[in-house]
């Protein structure tokens, strides 16, 4: 399982390891969207992802784009239910929270849209 960040306006891609799963056929593509001002009022995202068979995981990303951001949460060989949050952060401080519980489906990828 791995989470990847798109951005037009990067071009940046983030691959974090989790498993040996390499396949991109299950998982989650999670589309962020918010009101917030970057960076004025958000600087960064916390991404914290358990469950499944897996252990938890977070990932802190910097943002430098306005909203919307995209991640891309590959879960081949990662079964059960996944819970994601998503913290919208300034510095240290947090600014507001969002969550999914996601049941996984082999073979498809599931989108959810987040307003934070």
């Amino acid at each position: 399982m791995y989470l990847e960040r798109r951005s037009a306006l990067l071009g940046l891609l983030l691959l974090l390891l989790l498993s040996a799963g390499c396949g991109a056929d299950t998982g989650l593509h999670i589309i962020v969207e918010s009101s917030y001002a970057v960076p004025d009022e958000v600087d960064s995202l916390v991404i914290e992802v358990s469950g499944g068979n897996q252990p938890a995981q977070t990932y802190p990303v910097t943002i430098l784009s306005p909203f919307p951001h995209d991640f891309a949460i590959d879960t081949e060989g990662v079964s059960g239910t996944l819970q994601v949050i998503i913290e919208a952060m300034k510095g240290t401080e947090t600014v507001t929270t969002a969550q999914i519980r996601a049941d996984l489906v082999k073979n498809r990828v599931i989108e959810y849209r987040v307003n934070l």
